[in-house]
C-alpha cells in the first residue's frame, strides 16, 4: 500500500503544471500580506487570528483550483484507460481509490504548509511576530472544511465528466464574486472581515476572536456533506469493476 501511495503522489506533484501553481500560490500569498493583512483587517491587527483567518480565506480559491487540478490525473482519458487495465487485475478498487484520495489530500496539504510557511516567515521579518498558536484555530476552520467540501464535489463531478472539474475550478475563482453564492461563505471571508464589527469592545482595544455557535456548525455542515461525498466516491466501485480476490 506504501509503494501505491507513493507512487501516485509522486505523480500528481512531479509536474510542471504543480510547481507552476505553486509559484503562483507563493506569489498571490505575499501580495495578499503585504497589501492587505499588513493593514489589518476589520479594526483588528495584522497578526490577530481574525486576519489570519481572513488571509487563509482569501488563499483558498487558488487552493482550492490546485486541489481540484490533482484530482483530475484521476479522471483522465488516459487514466481510463489504465482503469480497464486494473479492472481485470486482483485488485481492490475501494482500497485504490482510497489511496489516490489520499495522495490528493496529501498534495493539498503540502501546498497549503507552504502557505502558510510564507505567511509565518513574512510575521517574522516584518512583526517580529512568533506565537502562531493563535492561528490554529482559524487555520483549521478555514481550509478543513472547505478542502473536504471540493474534494468530495470534485470526485463526484470528475466520475460524470472531466470537462466539469474545469468548470469548478473557473467557479472557485470567481466564487466571491458572484453574489448569491458569496453569501454561503464556503471559505470564511464574510465572517472573519465582518464578524469582528459587531463585538464590542473597549476604545484602544480589538476583538477577542471569539468563533460563535452559528459559525461553528456552518463549518461543521460544510465538513460532514464534503465527507459524505468523498466516502461515497470511494466506496462507490466504478462501472465494469470485477470483485477482487
Amino acid at each position: 500500500m506504501n509503494k501505491i501511495f507513493m507512487y501516485e503522489l509522486r505523480r500528481l506533484l512531479v509536474n510542471k503544471f504543480f510547481f507552476g501553481l505553486l509559484i503562483v500560490i507563493s506569489l498571490y500569498a505575499y501580495s495578499v500580506l503585504s497589501g492587505d493583512i499588513i493593514l489589518g483587517i476589520a479594526n483588528t491587527a495584522p497578526f490577530s487570528a481574525w486576519s489570519y483567518g481572513w488571509f487563509l480565506s482569501k488563499m483558498m480559491p487558488l487552493l482550492s483550483v490546485t486541489l481540484v487540478f490533482l484530482i483530475t490525473f484521476f479522471y483522465t482519458r488516459k487514466e481510463k484507460q489504465v482503469q480497464k487495465i486494473i479492472n481485470t487485475m486482483p485488485t481492490n478498487p475501494t482500497r485504490l481509490m482510497f489511496l489516490r484520495c489520499c495522495a490528493v489530500i496529501m498534495g493539498f496539504v503540502i501546498i497549503a504548509l507552504v502557505t502558510i510557511g510564507i505567511s509565518a516567515l513574512f510575521y517574522i521579518k516584518i512583526f517580529r511576530f512568533t506565537d502562531f498558536s493563535t492561528f490554529l484555530l482559524p487555520a483549521l476552520l478555514t481550509l478543513l472544511p472547505a478542502m473536504l467540501f471540493i474534494l468530495g464535489v470534485g470526485m463526484l463531478l470528475g466520475r460524470l465528466h472531466i470537462g466539469t472539474l474545469y468548470g469548478l475550478m473557473g467557479l472557485l475563482l470567481l466564487l466571491e464574486r458572484i453574489p448569491l453564492i458569496k453569501h454561503l461563505d464556503l471559505f470564511g471571508s464574510n465572517f472573519y472581515q465582518h464578524f469582528p464589527l459587531t463585538i464590542s469592545t473597549m476604545p484602544g482595544q480589538e476583538p477577542a476572536f471569539i468563533i460563535p455557535m452559528f459559525f461553528v456548525v456552518e463549518r461543521l455542515i460544510i465538513a460532514l456533506i464534503g465527507l459524505g461525498l468523498v466516502l461515497g466516491n470511494i466506496l462507490i466501485k466504478p462501472q465494469g469493476t470485477r470483485r477482487s480476490a
